[in-house]
């Protein structure tokens, strides 16, 4: 793909669904495969689907790939964040909650406290999600 940016139509082929949303944010979190938050074993962790979740074998704790991020906890689907994350990427001028809400289909209120997580993400040192993303 070229320098140019992410057309929505590429955007909607990378991320068609929710499973293609946690592979994306997985891969780019972890590239050598899970890490657990608590005991940081790598790719010592097996998926559970009933949950969604991985299970550490080390400790025997469960994570999610949003654990130690801004998105931690989080109720919203990762292809809300990804979708997000798009559109305050691709704004030239910013997006407003306002207009968020609007695009995604959530709240205000939800829609504002996505756009700042967001950015703090975006403006921080050593993000969590960080590196140079190539999609094809």
């Amino acid at each position: 793909m070229n320098e140019a940016a992410l057309s929505l139509r590429d955007f909607n082929r990378l991320f068609p669904d929710e499973e293609a949303a946690r592979a994306w944010f997985e891969d780019s979190r972890w590239p050598a495969g899970p890490v657990c938050p608590a005991c940081g074993s790598v790719s010592d962790a097996y998926w559970l689907k009933s949950v969604r979740r991985w299970h550490c074998k080390g400790c025997t704790r469960q994570f999610t790939v949003t654990a130690g991020t801004p998105m931690h906890r989080t109720h919203l689907p990762l292809l809300v964040w990804a979708q997000a994350i798009y559109l305050i990427i691709v704004s030239s001028k910013g997006i407003s909650a306002v207009k968020m809400a609007e695009m995604l289909g959530v709240s205000y209120e939800t829609a504002w406290h996505l756009g700042h997580r967001i950015r703090a993400m975006m403006a921080e040192r050593n993000p969590q999600l960080s590196g140079i993303v190539e999609a094809t």
